[in-house]
């Protein structure tokens, strides 16, 4: 007997005009994207991606890196990992913030459902690799947002604000929740498995090796890739990304430009761009960098930092991270 029952997402009143006209390929949205909604769209999207000029060297070296630090990759994602190499590997990615515990469930459907994507892709095109990624939400400060789970109706609320990116928190307050959690989850099996992969994750110094560690022993069978984009290496294939940011500020005028073209169209406005969008990272601390025109300086908000142009470019170009 099926007992699958479904319903279609605008009765669920959960997702924005934007979203379902999107979902359904209303023509109001055509002008928003460059591909159809289609299973059938992702060749095109292949043979687009293979114009650009991506290090699948440097991509390979630091996620085996990562993961030589803390964590184990299975036999499957070690293939995976190395088949990052191949001009016929492509990506299917996922990204979230660092939630404590694995929660909420939304979090786990996220990655289950990429991780079938790239089964059902790797069924429709054969001479293709599809390599399901988790990309950490490693830089994200809102810790409001991630410090608990809601267990059989009991909240477990992680209370030590440390600042900054979430990414480079201590774990080391973290530890005692998880004798909470035992007493509400009992003694089963399954309980136990759990309580133990908790416990060796959260043994890891920061927010981010515990959060590697715990996906990959719920995923790494699967071949799942968890990857930090908070890297050195990363962040210097992106410096010129950065560069053009600070001295153009491109992404404010194209962002701005395609939301007056959305609110031409009656959808609501999705993103609220500043000038600037990048954060000046240290410890404990993630803050905006602002462009005074006036004095020619840029300024990190909440802190005494001041830059010229040369200065923050020579920032970047010695620590792009």
């Amino acid at each position: 007997m099926n007992n699958i029952k479904s319903i279609p997402f605008s009765e669920t009143h959960l997702f924005s005009k934007l979203i379902l006209d999107y979902i359904s390929n209303d023509k109001k949205v055509k002008p928003f994207s460059n591909y159809d909604l289609s299973i059938d769209a992702i060749e095109q999207i292949i043979q687009d991606k293979k114009k650009e000029n991506i290090d699948r060297k440097v991509l390979v070296e630091t996620i085996n890196k990562q993961y030589y630090r803390n964590c184990d990759a299975s036999e499957k994602t070690q293939q995976n990992i190395q088949s990052l190499e191949k001009d016929n590997t492509f990506c299917i990615v996922t990204a979230h913030q660092l939630n404590i515990f694995g929660g909420p469930l939304y979090y786990i459907y996220k990655i289950a459902q990429t991780i079938s994507t790239c089964n059902q892709l790797k069924t429709k095109y054969p001479t293709y690799n599809f390599v399901p990624i988790y990309w950490l939400g490693s830089e994200d400060h809102d810790f409001e947002e991630i410090n608990h789970i809601h267990l059989f109706n009991k909240k477990i609320e992680w209370n030590d604000k440390q600042g900054g990116a979430t990414g480079e928190y201590s774990t080391q307050s973290i530890l005692p929740l998880i004798e909470e959690i035992k007493t509400i989850l009992g003694e089963s099996e399954y309980a136990n498995q759990l309580i133990e992969i908790y416990q060796k994750a959260y043994t890891h110094p920061t927010l981010t090796e515990a959060t590697r560690y715990l996906v990959n022993a719920l995923f790494g069978e699967y071949g799942l890739v968890v990857v930090d984009g908070n890297d050195e290496s990363f962040k210097n294939q992106f410096s010129e990304i950065i560069k053009d940011e600070l001295l153009n500020q491109n992404s404010f005028k194209l962002v701005t430009e395609q939301l007056k073209q959305l609110e031409a169209n009656d959808y609501k406005q999705q993103a609220f761009p500043r000038e600037i969008n990048l954060f000046y990272l240290s410890k404990n601390s993630r803050e905006r960098i602002e462009y005074d025109a006036q004095t020619s300086q840029y300024s990190i908000l909440n802190t005494q930092y001041h830059f010229s142009k040369e200065e923050i470019l020579t920032e970047l170009e010695n620590h792009p991270e």
